[in-house]
């Protein structure tokens, strides 16, 4: 069996993606088909040996330029008024959005027949993989990271320019769908009452690492907190809180910039070298995250319930603390509060501020901390990508997406 697997980000960087990739490598070929826009620039040259990859261009080439002068006017003026109709016409934007990446262009790098399974990552790259793919027999399955209408609900801007075309494109699309795999359970749940559909749990899960605890003889606990340096996580509220308590506390920031906000991430640096309770690391990569942080005692993942999308969140980073044996300290999503407290692996709290933070560390030990550090040892191997993927093959078979045996 052959699968195509649609991406528009260099998958060897995207947990989720290679995930796919290991879960799609136990029925067939997988070949990886990174769609580049001019907003991205992060494809790496690494080959990987579970997938072939082919790599095609969202932007047509602008070969108009070497046309006459009245030529690129008449184009530019074209252009103008498409864009007016684009932002206020959601039909007339999901046919620009199909031009941009046409039948002809993908069929131009694969031989669409080939494939009987095709994976498309994210509600948006949906209208020109399917247009590419109708007339075949492949089947379909949508890869969803989040619930894409609501992605940045508490930007009104963003709402007005977005929600209602990606609320079309899932009315349109999500029941041409053979089947989904999402996220968590809550997003599986939106999708289903908004717009009918099949999905299957597939979460962001880490492969399983063979680590044990570590022991921690010093009179202060170590904190550790890792990912981007998002503003509306408002990590600033973890130095805060480490600075109430005066000591007791260690905090380890391992950060990456926003590539749109990248102020933040100096600022939170700033704060860092202000305090005497807070260290700001150099990031390390994906792979090596658990084994590098299992030292420390304590992760954090507490998000502010901005929108929908973090009110349910289950980010990398709470299956990476796993796999590092780490004491879980999480919240206010009701998701993550949910998995830390059916293992016993830590607390959630119910708000992502500094004081509630505060409050609560002041109350552990260390006994209490070594306790949630062992079962996170024991949750370690149920809730890794192996089990995740056996869980998920048996999902995919039971709805008739794969065959069984």
């Amino acid at each position: 069996m052959n699968i195509l697997i649609v991406v528009d980000s260099d998958p060897l960087r995207e947990q989720r993606v290679m995930n796919m990739v290991q879960l799609m490598s136990n029925f067939g070929t997988v070949t990886v088909m990174e769609i580049e826009t001019s907003k991205s620039n992060r494809t790496s040259n690494e080959t990987n040996s579970k997938f072939k990859k082919v790599t095609i261009s969202r932007k047509n080439p602008k070969s108009h330029w070497k046309k006459g002068f009245f030529f690129r006017k008449y184009r530019s003026l074209v252009n103008r008024i498409l864009y007016f109709f684009y932002r206020k016409n959601h039909f007339i934007r999901e046919l620009l959005t199909i031009s941009a990446l046409s039948a002809k262009k993908i069929q131009s790098h694969i031989d669409v027949s080939e494939y009987q399974i095709t994976v498309i990552h994210h509600i948006w790259n949906i209208p020109s993989v399917y247009n590419a793919f109708r007339d075949t027999d492949t089947t379909f399955i949508c890869n969803l990271h989040e619930y894409y209408p609501e992605q940045h609900a508490e930007n009104d801007e963003w709402m007005q320019e977005q929600n209602g075309y990606l609320n079309y494109i899932c009315r349109k699309y999500l029941k041409k769908m053979n089947t989904c795999l999402s996220v968590c359970d809550s997003i599986s749940q939106r999708y289903l009452k908004n717009f009918g559909g099949n999905y299957i749990l597939f979460r962001n899960i880490k492969e399983y690492f063979d680590l044990t605890p570590s022991t921690n003889d010093e009179k202060i606990t170590h904190l550790v907190h890792h990912g981007i340096a998002n503003r509306s996580r408002k990590i600033e509220n973890f130095i805060q809180a480490v600075d109430m308590l005066g000591g007791r506390f260690q905090l380890h920031l391992f950060l990456t910039a926003s590539s749109s906000d990248p102020d933040y991430h100096r600022s939170l640096e700033e704060l860092a070298n202000a305090s005497a309770f807070a260290e700001f690391h150099a990031p390390v990569p994906t792979k090596e995250i658990p084994a590098h942080i299992n030292k420390y005692d304590i992760a954090l993942s507490i998000v502010p319930n901005a929108n929908f999308n973090q009110l349910c969140m289950l980010p990398n980073k709470v299956f990476e603390s796993i796999q590092a044996r780490l004491m879980l300290i999480v919240g206010p999503s009701h998701e993550m509060k949910e998995l830390v407290e059916r293992h016993d692996i830590g607390i959630s709290i119910p708000e992502a501020s500094a004081e509630c933070l505060a409050r609560t560390l002041a109350n552990l030990d260390i006994s209490t901390i070594a306790g949630f550090k062992q079962r996170s040892h024991l949750a370690a191997r149920e809730v890794c990508t192996e089990t995740e993927i056996k869980r998920a093959i048996s999902e995919l078979r039971k709805v008739g997406i794969v065959a069984t045996g």
